[in-house]
């Protein structure tokens, strides 16, 4: 009967050790499913509202880059950068801001389908970030134009073109907030 019980433990303890992770998750709970833009879009909300570096990085193609907004330039920032130094300046951020330290607001249009072909085009999607470092509060609030492509049966981010918005007042972009933080 003692065997019995330690047998039924084991195959309990396998049970719930294994139905515990699925594979839909990372290490840290963000879901990464890329197998539809909207999956994709959410996987990078979730990543910056969780400063989950791991997750971050699997949604970006090889030849990923960013552009900066002019206004960026003209304060030192690059016309653009790559996926490694995308992936740079997060892991920098998301070292020094806890999640809790990361607000983010940016949605997929109410009108939003699926594409049926293998690019997607997201314009002019307005955003609203805040990132407190140190006691220090950046935020932003412009919008972007995001572009995804499909491979295989997954979807990638290939470009995400920064833009400020002059109705936002004060305020810099996300790729502001990014250089300053991140470099």
């Amino acid at each position: 009967m003692k065997r019995f019980a330690l047998i039924l433990l084991a195959i309990l303890t396998v049970s719930v050790i294994t139905g515990c992770n699925n594979g839909d998750d990372d290490d840290d709970g963000v879901k990464v499913d890329l197998t539809t833009v909207a999956g994709a879009f959410q996987a990078l909300v979730d990543s910056w509202e969780e400063a989950d570096y791991e997750a971050y990085e699997k949604i970006f193609a090889d030849g990923f880059t960013f552009y900066f907004d002019q206004l960026d330039i003209i304060d030192g920032a690059p016309e653009s950068w790559g996926r490694a130094a995308e992936l740079d300046a997060a892991s920098v951020i998301f070292e020094n801001a806890d999640a809790d330290d990361i607000e983010l607001t940016l949605a997929l249009p109410d009108d939003f389908t699926e594409p049926d072909g293998d690019t997607c085009n997201l314009n002019n999607l307005a955003y609203q970030i805040s990132v407190t470092v140190d006691d220090v509060t950046y935020e932003a609030e412009a919008s972007c134009y995001l572009t995804l492509e499909r491979s295989g049966d997954e979807w990638f981010f290939t470009q995400w073109i920064d833009l400020y918005s002059f109705l936002a007042g004060d305020c810099c972009t996300w790729g502001g907030i990014k250089y300053q933080l991140g470099t």
